[in-house]
């Protein structure tokens, strides 16, 4: 199978250090080099180079595309569709800096094959729990404090619940089993795997940035439309930890700041974001 593998970083503080591990975690997939890329987004290019210069002849190309981070504070979603666009192959692994690959990924992805349009793999936290990987966003038999799913064939209750202050939105993120089938899922923005012809059709809306909940947006768009699946076999690791429930307080607070109630989704969000913001 063929992989563009796209990593956004800012080659800020630890970022570099980061970058590298990835990297040598997608070297020990094996994976032929004319059947795989690396493309990262983000930042400036010093302190990769040796490591860049090591590593391409084993993973293939490794091209490093500068962006100026002043334009938009935390425009990933802009990084994420120059990944589409400079993208060679059919199978993209969008990824933040901080994730990196199990030894049998690639292998594993083999096993499963390649019938999907967009594939969600486990991601593990640094502290060896589940990060947000096979979740549920607005899923109508959660219950609202308990999180369990009282429906649907399956008997479920998230033993660290997403929001344990209450739901942003009816239902709110929880982590699903991995033989879940059912609907009204959320693609995490740290990591998925979609097909080239698909992120074309769907682009990431970068009208969004950061913590606007443009993985929730996206989400939305894609998730009654594309076959949506979940390989659990391919691991991936988080290189610091992330808590589970971040984005949704931060997103509480600014209700909470604003306007105190929940709006329906997609919330009204900060005005903050145009394109001439510098």
């Amino acid at each position: 199978m063929d992989f563009t593998f796209g990593i956004i970083s800012n080659l800020a503080g630890d970022a570099p250090h980061y970058v590298k591990e990835v990297i040598l975690s997608v070297y020990k997939q094996s994976i032929p080099i004319e059947n795989c890329e690396i493309i990262l987004v983000g930042g400036k290019y010093d302190g990769l180079m040796e490591v860049m210069t090591n590593f391409s002849s084993h993973v293939g190309s490794i091209r490093h595309v500068s962006f100026d981070e002043s334009i938009k504070s935390g425009w990933i979603t802009r990084k994420k569709n120059i990944i589409t666009e400079k993208a060679t192959y059919e199978n993209i692994v969008y990824m933040h800096d901080y994730v990196m690959f199990s030894d049998t990924w690639h292998e594993e992805f083999i096993k499963f094959g390649n019938d999907w349009d967009i594939c969600m793999n486990s991601i593990i936290n640094s502290n060896f729990k589940r990060y947000r990987d096979w979740v549920t966003y607005d899923h109508p038999n959660i219950h609202n404090s308990e999180r369990t799913l009282v429906h649907g064939g399956v008997q479920w209750t998230q033993k660290e619940p997403w929001c344990p202050e209450g739901k942003v939105v009816n239902g709110g993120g929880t982590l699903m089993p991995y033989d879940y089938v059912g609907g009204h899922m959320y693609v995490s923005g740290a990591y998925w795997v979609a097909k080239k012809n698909v992120m074309e059709e769907e682009p990431l809306n970068e009208d969004l940035c950061h913590s606007d909940a443009e993985d929730i947006e996206w989400s939305l768009r894609v998730r009654d439309k594309f076959n949506y699946v979940m390989n659990e076999k391919s691991k991936v690791h988080l290189l610091k930890y992330k808590p589970l429930d971040e984005s949704w307080f931060r997103l509480l607070n600014f209700l909470k700041d604003n306007s105190g109630d929940p709006p329906a989704f997609p919330p009204s969000l900060p005005d903050c974001y145009s394109s001439n913001k510098k």
